[in-house]
């Protein structure tokens, strides 16, 4: 999707270019052949068409800078929405998996079925990365506790 727009934008920029070409190319309307010259006349009409053409080709520039900073900002709003959608992911991940989504639960080989299932329930339900954050600093504490009285060492369990 993220391409299609970037194409859409582009061949409509490459239209505005080809619009403003032929424009340029068929000169201001009513102004018929100004750069002959006509005897002695014909000298300062063709001055008066040059110094329009000159016009047109900055009105050309003018409106190729438009279509690329249009082109750029879109670029750019894609790019913020990729990375909220990314942000957004890492926390869905962070709130469904612990410790980091994949990587499972710390401590999980000192802690019953239970125990694991309660954890990552109460993780899920916490709406923001702060809250998520704090709980798991807590359980990191609880589960060295548990590994010292144990003796036992730290695990990190898939599930």
């Amino acid at each position: 999707m993220r391409a299609s727009t970037i194409i859409a934008a582009f061949l409509a920029g490459l239209l505005a270019t080809a619009s403003l070409e032929a424009l340029a190319q068929k000169g201001p309307v009513g102004q018929g052949q100004g750069q002959g010259g006509q005897g002695q006349g014909g000298q300062g009409q063709g001055g008066q068409g040059q110094g329009q053409g000159q016009q047109t080709q900055q009105q050309k520039r003018q409106m190729e800078r438009s279509t690329s900073q249009d082109v750029m900002t879109e670029q750019e709003r894609l790019q913020q929405r990729e990375r909220d959608r990314t942000k957004k992911q890492v926390s869905k991940e962070k709130a469904t998996g612990a410790a980091g989504g994949a990587g499972g639960i710390y401590g999980g080989n000192l802690m019953t079925q239970q125990e694991r299932n309660e954890y990552r329930e109460r993780l899920q339900s916490m709406k923001t990365e702060q809250e998520r954050d704090a709980y798991e600093a807590q359980h990191r504490a609880e589960m060295q506790q548990r590994s010292k009285e144990r003796n036992v060492p730290i695990e990190v369990t898939p599930d």
